[in-house]
């Protein structure tokens, strides 16, 4: 991709700016940015200072999610079970507040470890659980997750595992994730050659006699924005989906499926609620800016909102450009490179 911006500190030499200017093919006028303040906030995180008591108050606590509260936690804080060798438990579990109701959860203001990770936790240890499915693109050192997964193949549940070994910066930690789950006998594949798999989705199939599903099997799911990594889970702002919706089981059992190469996207004509890349996630995302535009052109109130890691797509970028001419509007949060040029007169 190409640049798009140049920050650089206030009093840089401009002959400096003009060469950074030139070799990154930028405008001077229009893509360089004098910064006053540090230039990579991230050095901060190498100071070691304790908020101490006066500050420690303004913390923000992790709130239990409202479906999870009063459950007993069957696990320590590290994800090892309560008491050796236990189970998930006596009592109500996460399943039975998914049964009831889906419910989403936002990071990191409702606990990570409350509601994902314990999902993952009380699936590896339920004996009803007969099968895990899981994408993972970034974890942790010493990541709980990849201990749940360990443990659900220990007791002899299918485990299948996706992993992204095209993840920045964790390449190596992921493939020594990924020969230890196949040492342990989980399916370990490696996505599809040429794309890298982003999705973050768990699939859980558990055996339930008073379901009413002839099978006697109901699927569990989350999809989330996040990676499953509990360090991350406490800094960056994602969501969580949890889920039994039959057909949200079955459209993440057909990502499965097309991740691990059992069949191709076209050949299931598309999902029932997902909206999935390479073939279908654009054309939705056109059909639902269409529809906003509709709804502006007859006088109905029209708004999209949008939070992506980076919005460099050019088909896209150009629809919600009509969409702020039809007088939609449009407010974008984006975490990264970001092609569209907010605030251009007649755009």
């Amino acid at each position: 991709a190409p640049f798009v911006r140049l920050e650089v500190q206030s009093g840089t030499p401009s002959q400096l700016v003009d060469l950074l200017t030139e070799e990154l093919e930028l405008n001077r006028e229009r893509d360089v940015y004098q910064i006053d303040s540090l230039l990579d906030l991230q050095a901060l995180k190498e100071f070691n200072v304790s908020a101490g008591p006066k500050l420690s108050k303004y913390q923000f606590p992790k709130h239990v999610p409202v479906p999870m509260n009063g459950m007993p936690y069957p696990f320590k804080s590290n994800g090892s079970f309560a008491e050796a060798g236990g189970d998930a438990g006596s009592g109500e579990s996460i399943f039975d507040a998914i049964a009831r109701k889906d419910f989403l959860v936002h990071h990191p203001y409702e606990s990570f470890e409350s509601s994902t990770l314990r999902f993952l936790q009380e699936a590896s240890v339920d004996p009803d659980v007969l099968a895990i499915k899981a994408t993972v693109y970034r974890t942790s050192n010493d990541s709980p997750v990849i201990e749940a997964l360990l443990r659900a193949a220990e007791r002899r549940k299918h485990v299948a595992v996706l992993m992204e070994l095209k993840a920045r910066f964790d390449e190596a930690r992921n493939i020594s994730y990924a020969e230890e789950l196949e040492a342990a006998g989980c399916s370990v594949a490696y996505g599809l050659i040429g794309l890298k798999t982003h999705c973050k989705v768990m699939l859980v199939v558990r055996k339930e006699k008073g379901s009413g599903l002839p099978s006697g099997l109901r699927t569990y799911v989350h999809i989330g924005t996040g990676n499953y990594n509990p360090v991350t889970a406490g800094l960056y702002s994602d969501f969580s989906l949890f889920s039994c919706d039959p057909l949200l089981g079955r459209d993440v059992m057909d990502v499965f499926k097309h991740l691990t190469g059992l069949h191709r996207q076209n050949a299931v004509g598309g999902y029932r609620k997902l909206l999935v890349a390479q073939v279908f996630m654009r054309r939705q995302f056109v059909e639902m800016i269409d529809a906003e535009i509709a709804h502006a052109r007859e006088g109905r109130h029209a708004a999209i909102l949008l939070k992506v890691n980076g919005l460099d797509d050019r088909e896209l970028v150009s629809k919600l450009y009509e969409a702020s001419q039809a007088n939609v509007r449009v407010d974008c949060i984006v975490r990264g490179v970001c092609r569209l040029r907010p605030g251009v007169k007649g755009v």
